[in-house]
């Protein structure tokens, strides 16, 4: 599960970065940084899917959307619905760490 931790990290340094952009009066738009940040989490979340694939396929299972992808592929959804208002990776995690 590195990759989500990987995309967990990166969200919450999205959401910062786009925080203090607010704060300071700058277009979150045009900020490199965040963007990286924001890039960097859902390569993360690719890397995880395509680890849960690759994994189904050695064990011989050729099935898709398990819970595990299942969750990855929400997990970018939110990311890219955000819109940099919160930290909708990092929330959706911990969201199901509690359940």
């Amino acid at each position: 599960m590195m990759s989500l931790d990987r995309a967990y990290i990166n969200c919450k340094r999205c959401y910062k970065l786009s925080y203090e952009d607010a704060v300071e009066g700058r277009n979150p738009e045009r900020d490199s940084d965040l963007y990286a940040a924001r890039n960097d989490a859902l390569q993360s979340l690719q890397d995880q899917l395509y680890a849960f694939q690759l994994h189904n396929k050695r064990l011989g299972q050729d099935i898709d959307n398990t819970p595990e992808e299942n969750l990855v592929k929400k997990l970018a959804e939110a990311c890219k619905k955000c819109k940099f208002a919160n930290p909708a990776i990092a929330d959706e995690i911990d969201k199901q760490k509690s359940e």
